[in-house]
């Protein structure tokens, strides 16, 4: 199964591996709670979605203000906070992406990373333009530019008065 996986910048320039295509990595991957990633993405995101069963409940997390669930199947494993808007059932939840990337802030090290096969990577690179208040800046909606790469760097320039915000990975994975 080729799923979407978004890698934000910061993530990736802070202490993240460098990949490329065709690169086997273990990454611990989480549902995108506020779909900043969906949001900025819809017209270029590949579209994915999967009804993933439950594979473990996460209580009393240190570090965190709530467990989750881990929702997942052959090597794939997805976290999900107790408070995510995911309509969670004995069965399952249905998993839209794309997925986050994470090992800072949003899953915990008790899950189990996924393990997958980097079939395609675009660098994304975005405008921004003022919201409600002078101070704050939103995606501009359609401003997403995707460029295709081999390889990740540590460090990535804007591009074109875009700001980089990260890469849209395509990722292989048995499940």
């Amino acid at each position: 199964m080729r799923i979407p996986v978004f890698v934000s910048d910061w993530q990736h320039e802070c202490c993240g591996e460098m990949f490329a295509v065709g690169s086997s990595v273990a990454w611990r991957l989480g549902v995108d709670e506020e779909s900043f990633s969906a949001k900025v993405l819809a017209d270029e995101a590949p579209s994915w979605s999967q009804h993933l069963p439950i594979v473990d409940s996460l209580k009393d997390l240190s570090g965190y203000e709530s467990g989750g669930t881990v929702l997942g199947t052959g090597d794939l494993r997805v976290f999900a906070r107790i408070d995510t808007t995911l309509t969670l059932t004995d069965q399952g939840a249905l998993v839209r992406g794309p997925l986050l990337e994470d090992h800072h802030v949003t899953v915990p090290e008790e899950v189990a990373p996924t393990l997958g096969v980097v079939k395609a990577i675009r660098k994304v690179a975005i405008a921004y333009e003022q919201g409600a208040t002078p101070q704050d800046l939103v995606p501009a909606p359609g401003s997403a530019r995707l460029t295709k790469v081999v390889e990740t760097q540590r460090w990535n320039s804007d591009d074109d008065g875009r700001r980089f915000i990260g890469f849209l990975v395509d990722l292989a994975v048995d499940v």
